[in-house]
C-alpha cells in the first residue's frame, strides 16, 4: 500500500485478510510485475487475447490516458493478488476488466474485486456498467449475472451491461454477502446513483 493510501475495503476469506485501493501511476511497476506473473490461459481470459505489452497497457489505464476511469488493487500485506481497471467513455459507461491472481481463485476475489468496481463506478458518474468476457470464462460469467447484467455475444465474445442503480445495488448486496468491510462513505455513494 503507498503511504497515503488507505484502503477503501477489507475482505476476509478462508483466513487471509485482502486489503483494496485505488492504484496511481506509482503502481505501474507493481501491476506490470503482476501481469507478469501471470500464465497464458489467465492473461488470455483478461485481454481477450495473446497480451503481452504490459508497459504499453499500464501506461494507458491512468490518467490523462484514462480521465474518467480507476484502477483497483486487492492486496494481501502489499503483494498484489487481484486487479482491475475501469475505463469509462463518453457515454459514461464504465467497461470494467478485473483478474485474480490464480493462486488466490476460489475465494470469492473476482465478486469482491468487481462489485467494489461497480460501487466506484458509479461514485465516479457511470451511468451504465459493462463487461466483455470469453465464453470460457464461467467465473465472469456468473459475476455478471449476480450484477444483473443483460447478456449478449458482441464479436464472439460475452458482453454484459447493467445500469448505475441497479448494478450498485447489486454489488453492494454482493459486498454484504461476502462480509466486505467498507471504508466510511463507500457505501452511502453507492445508494446515490445517478
Amino acid at each position: 500500500m503507498t503511504p497515503d493510501s488507505s484502503p477503501l475495503a477489507v475482505y476476509v476469506a478462508k483466513g487471509t485478510r485482502y486489503s483494496f485501493r485505488l492504484a496511481d501511476r506509482r503502481d505501474s511497476d507493481a501491476i506490470v510485475k503482476f501481469y507478469s506473473s501471470m500464465d497464458p490461459e489467465t492473461l488470455f481470459m483478461r485481454f481477450l487475447s495473446a497480451y503481452r505489452n504490459f508497459e504499453g497497457h499500464v501506461h494507458g489505464i491512468f490518467p490523462p490516458e484514462n480521465p474518467l476511469g480507476f484502477v483497483l488493487i486487492g492486496e494481501i500485506e502489499g503483494v498484489m493478488v487481484a486487479e482491475g481497471e475501469s475505463f469509462m467513455d463518453g457515454r459514461r459507461c464504465a467497461e470494467l476488466a478485473p483478474v485474480v491472481h490464480p493462486s488466490h481463485r476460489k475465494k470469492g476475489l473476482g465478486s469482491v474485486t468487481t462489485a467494489l468496481m461497480v460501487v466506484e463506478a458509479v461514485r465516479r458518474g457511470a451511468i451504465c456498467i459493462e463487461v466483455f468476457y470469453h465464453m470460457e470464462n464461467t467465473p465472469m460469467a456468473r459475476i455478471a449475472k449476480s450484477l444483473g447484467m443483460k447478456l449478449s455475444v458482441v464479436e464472439e465474445v460475452m458482453h454484459g451491461v447493467v445500469g448505475a442503480e441497479e448494478g450498485a445495488a447489486r454489488a453492494m448486496e454482493i459486498l454484504r454477502n461476502r462480509g466486505v468491510e467498507l471504508a466510511v462513505g463507500v457505501s452511502e455513494t453507492a445508494s446515490s446513483a445517478p
